[in-house]
């Protein structure tokens, strides 16, 4: 699997990135009000090991709020894009750019009013360039 290392286990505590979905649509729970369903480039963290190639994980927004908690199977997962680096500014009122920057003079940037779609975006591309 390109991206992804093949004998990751991502083990509690550990930071990953939403690689795929093989499922659009799961059962999730979040912070009142704000709660959703994942996205390819989301990042959260490992909080258990359900079963041996199950994780059950938690994506958090910038404020610290639950965006979803929800549980994912190992292929579905990737280790962080160590060889990017991304950025979320505010350019207008409501309006959000991230931008990354990674290998091979590599650029990538997104817009949006959710900041934390317009950084999804930009790992989603990168996803497909890790190295």
């Amino acid at each position: 699997m390109e991206g992804c290392r093949m004998m990751d286990t991502f083990a509690e505590h550990e930071i990953v990135l939403v690689r795929k979905l093989l499922t659009s649509h799961r059962e999730v729970t979040g912070s009142s009000g704000i709660g959703r369903q994942p996205r390819v480039g989301d990042q959260a963290a490992v909080v258990n090991i359900s079963k041996p190639d199950h994780r059950i994980l938690e994506c958090v927004d910038s404020d610290g709020r639950t965006l979803w908690l929800a549980e994912f199977h190992v292929e579905e997962l990737a280790p962080p894009l160590d060889a990017w680096n991304f950025s979320v500014t505010e350019v207008s009122a409501g309006a959000y750019r991230a931008e990354g920057n990674g290998p091979r003079r590599m650029h990538v940037e997104s817009t949006d009013t959710d900041p934390d779609k317009a950084l999804a975006d930009c790992r989603e591309f990168a996803l497909r360039y890790p190295k």
